[in-house]
């Protein structure tokens, strides 16, 4: 029943998403080449970004890029948002994202950081 339930998500998130979204086993080590056609300049902004379990994830992030040749905006992460977007949440996410010259913009957690960029 559970491997029904998984084919059914990943058919209906392909249908709604197309191929550009990631999920899955594996996917830190393709983001490199996933978003390779988007520029050579990446900014990553994450929940929890000093946590350890977090850490190892942006680690994973940023050796996928750096194998493709992407480079990272001054190695620096922004912090992401807490849950449903406190707008001073929104307001400091955007002055991190205003303040590099970057071409694709990598967001690690769930859905409220994922509202807080696209809002930023």
């Amino acid at each position: 029943m559970l491997d029904k339930l998984k084919r059914e998500a990943y058919r209906l998130l392909k249908a709604f998403k197309n191929e550009r979204y990631l999920n899955g086993s594996g996917c830190l080590n393709q983001i490199g080449p996933f978003t390779k056609d988007l520029g050579n300049r990446a900014l990553i902004v994450a929940d929890s970004p000093e946590m350890d379990w977090m850490k190892d994830i942006i680690h994973k992030i940023q050796d996928s890029l750096r194998d493709n040749e992407l480079k990272l905006i001054a190695n620096r992460i922004v912090r992401g948002a807490r849950p449903n977007n406190p707008r001073e949440d929104v307001y400091r996410i955007e002055a991190g994202v205003l303040h590099f010259d970057h071409w694709r913009i990598i967001v690690v957690g769930g859905g409220s950081i994922i509202d807080a960029v696209k809002s930023a």
